[in-house]
């Protein structure tokens, strides 16, 4: 199933975010699954795929319809909790800016966010 999807929309990479023991048994030889501790930092691996990538959605990793909507915008998308950014996804953010001497990636300032969710959800 998962690999007729894949064929059906051209892909010719296919990441699964999640653990080992998710998903279904028919996973194909060249997928490559990406995980990390939590969905948060899974989210920052998924990112990591995108190369060096400064424009980013951020979106409730606690009310999903928010990350569906979030996939429409076709950027890399890092999920928030609400009260504040989870480590993972602030200590990325973080290295892509750099510090107030030493730029990141994307140079001082230089990553640009856009928020899915209403201020409930993300403050």
């Amino acid at each position: 199933m998962v690999a007729a999807a894949a064929a059906a929309v051209g892909a010719s990479t296919l990441a699964i975010a999640g653990p080992v023991s998710a998903g279904p048994g028919n996973i194909p030889p060249s997928a490559e699954r990406v995980s990390g501790a939590d969905r948060y930092a899974t989210a920052v691996e998924v990112a990591k795929k995108f190369g060096v990538p400064c424009d980013f959605v951020i979106a409730s990793g606690t009310d999903f319809p928010d990350g569906l909507t979030a996939a429409t915008y076709y950027k890399p998308i890092l999920l928030t909790e609400a009260a504040a950014l989870p480590a993972a996804t602030k200590g990325y953010l973080d290295a892509l800016t750099g510090t107030s001497t030493v730029p990141g990636p994307c140079g001082f300032g230089g990553v640009s966010t856009t928020i899915v969710g209403g201020t409930s959800v993300v403050p």
